[in-house]
C-alpha cells in the first residue's frame, strides 16, 4: 500500500481497511495511523465505526502497543465528550480488563477509572 500511496493513505481507504477481516491488516492500519488524526476524525464523523474498530483491535495481542495506547486515550476523551457511548466504552474496557494479557488489562482498567471519575 505504501508503494502505491507513497507517504499517506487516503482517509476513505483507511476507513475500509479498518473493517478488514484480517487481524494483520487491522493491526497494520492501527500502527500506520496512530499518530495521524484519523482516529480523531472517526470519533467525530463516524463514532459507530470507531467503536467497531476499537473492539476489533483492542482485543489483539500486544503487537500494536503504540496504537493501543493512542486508542485508549481517545476512548477516554470520547466517553467524556459523548455520554451516550459511555456505557458501551465502559463495557469494552471491562471485558479487556478481565482478559489474560496483563499489559492490556492494565491499560483498560486505568482507562476505565479515568472514565468513571
Amino acid at each position: 500500500m505504501k508503494d502505491i500511496f507513497k507517504e499517506k493513505l487516503p482517509y476513505d481507504i483507511i476507513v475500509h481497511l479498518l473493517e478488514h477481516p484480517s487481524e494483520y491488516i487491522r493491526g497494520a492500519i492501527a500502527e500506520e495511523v496512530s499518530n495521524d488524526n484519523i482516529f480523531e476524525k472517526l470519533v467525530k464523523e463516524e463514532p459507530d465505526l470507531f467503536l467497531r474498530y476499537v473492539k476489533s483491535v483492542i482485543y489483539l495481542p500486544n503487537k500494536i502497543a503504540n496504537a493501543k495506547d493512542r486508542l485508549y486515550e481517545l476512548l477516554i476523551d470520547f466517553a467524556k465528550s459523548s455520554p451516550s457511548y459511555k456505557n458501551n466504552i465502559k463495557d469494552i474496557l471491562l471485558k479487556v480488563g478481565g482478559g489474560a494479557i496483563i499489559k492490556d488489562k492494565e491499560r483498560a482498567l486505568k482507562a476505565y477509572v479515568r472514565i468513571i471519575d
